[in-house]
């Protein structure tokens, strides 16, 4: 009789804990899914069929780099899951691979800066996407910010620090409310996208100041 009490607690514990990461773990996906997804709709609300389109080629284009970085957020979740289950030291890990993801984008936003044409030509060579040669490498500085805020993310998730999902939900918010407000050109969008994703970086370093 022990034994199955034992295993009942043991079942329900387990339950409780995983209820308990999931729902920060959808929630804080959701604050990182708005913040990737609702610019499109509402430049598309705000802007127009054309305009909308023009835009989702930008940002196709910029989160390329994201996506080329991508392969390094898949090695870097179970790296530090496997390293806290150990109790290894983990801020060399962090440190390391936030290096490489800040010198790769870096390296990538200095040819979106300098060359947006072969960029453009290498994506979307039609004539109407000319127009977005001055942005390329403005957006290309929001990617790199939203990388590093991504690589925090993720840390913090596989280490079961699910708190974070009030910073995420919360920037996400802050995003649709100023975009909604401010939106009298794509320059503006960017510099909303840049400013909440800043936002994202700065509270997720104070957060792993403190927790």
């Amino acid at each position: 009789r022990n034994h199955y009490k034992k295993t009942y607690k043991k079942q329900k514990d387990f339950f409780k804990e995983f209820k308990k990461y999931g729902t920060g773990f959808f929630l804080s996906s959701l604050g990182i899914t708005i913040l990737t997804s609702m610019d499109i709709i509402l430049v598309r609300h705000f802007f127009g069929a054309i305009p909308s389109g023009q835009y989702a080629a930008l940002s196709l284009m910029g989160k390329a780099i994201f996506y080329l970085t991508a392969p390094i957020y898949f090695v870097f979740f179970p790296l530090i899951a496997q390293k806290k289950e150990r109790k290894e030291k983990l801020f060399a890990t962090l440190f390391l691979t936030g290096l490489v993801i800040a010198l790769f984008s870096s390296a990538l936003s200095f040819v979106y800066f300098l060359y947006p044409n072969l960029i453009l030509n290498i994506f979307f060579p039609a004539r109407e996407y000319k127009i977005l040669a001055p942005y390329l490498g403005f957006y290309s500085i929001y990617i790199l910010v939203f990388s590093l805020a991504m690589l925090l993310n993720n840390y913090f998730l596989s280490i079961a620090k699910t708190g974070i999902y009030k910073i995420n939900l919360g920037c996400g918010l802050l995003f649709i409310v100023l975009l909604s407000v401010f939106h009298s050109s794509l320059f503006q969008v960017i510099e909303v996208l840049f400013s909440v994703s800043f936002l994202l970086l700065l509270f997720l370093l104070i957060y792993y100041k403190y927790h």
